[in-house]
């Protein structure tokens, strides 16, 4: 299958075939096919770095539904478009990943079922808790973890969408906890997978998103507040109002619970 995307005119894929595809679906452009085998997340920023409409993800103009040419076959054939926003890019070749659909029960309780949670591009919300029981609820899996610009706009997508189904609603709606805290041991901030997010403390950042010595942040004005001791409050977490990251005092709060769905990622 092939399709050609012409600049100043909406993306639409049509007679798009896939196999077991749901209504819910979605097709994500990705630089190359290999793409595709990579993490949730990697797909997901490798996505929203092509530079096409929608962060790079197609939804289902129509309910999918096996051709009449072909009965017998598990594939499914649907409609796919970023919708009315006009593509700008140049240019290019480019593959396609077929993505999972979003469940849409509104899910209020960390025991509740990962299969009956409401998920959005790559992560599962779990409903409000303090950082260790988000990352218990998470488990084998982790809180997101925003390594990479492309990464941090995919996951605020998500919560948009997760606020628009109902879900991401009081006392979830402030904030979004993050897969990394301050270690003493290390004296760094370190994500849950071991990975640094510093190479030592952070003093307060002006406030917007900046790679510092290749590490990607995205701190709040004034934040860390904790800055100079960290250890008072090594937590972290994302404001849902501006995607900008907060330190917190430990366990003093009850926020979202959104686990990416791969263990780790790039």
């Amino acid at each position: 299958q092939q399709f050609t995307a012409v600049a100043g005119h909406p993306l639409v894929l049509p007679d798009l075939l896939g196999y077991g595809m749901n209504n819910g679906d979605a097709m994500a452009v990705v630089p190359h096919i290999d793409n595709c085998s990579a993490p949730s997340e990697i797909i997901l920023g490798a996505a929203a770095s092509s530079g096409f409409p929608a962060a790079g993800l197609l939804r289902p103009g129509m309910t999918p539904y096996v051709p009449e040419d072909i009965p017998a076959s598990s594939n499914e054939t649907s409609n796919f478009t970023t919708g009315s926003s006009l593509v700008t890019r140049g240019g290019g070749h480019f593959a396609l990943c077929q993505r999972r659909g979003e469940s849409r029960a509104s899910v209020v309780d960390p025991e509740t079922p990962v299969s009956e949670a409401f998920t959005s591009l790559g992560y599962v919300f779990l409903g409000c808790g303090d950082e260790e029981e988000a990352r218990a609820a998470c488990s084998p899996r982790s809180l997101a973890m925003p390594k990479t610009a492309e990464i941090q706009k995919t996951l605020e997508l998500a919560v948009a969408a997760a606020r628009a189904q109902g879900v991401q609603t009081s006392p979830c709606g402030r904030g979004v906890w993050l897969g990394a805290r301050w270690f003493y041991t290390t004296g760094r901030w370190d994500f849950d997978d071991g990975q640094p997010l510093s190479d030592g403390p952070v003093g307060v950042s002006m406030g917007g998103a900046e790679v510092v010595n290749g590490k990607f942040m995205n701190w709040a004005q004034g934040q860390p507040s904790g800055a100079g001791d960290h250890a008072k409050e090594p937590s972290l977490y994302m404001t849902v109002s501006s995607g900008r990251w907060h330190d917190a005092r430990y366990r003093k709060h009850k926020l979202a619970i959104v686990c990416q769905e791969a263990v780790s990622q790039g």
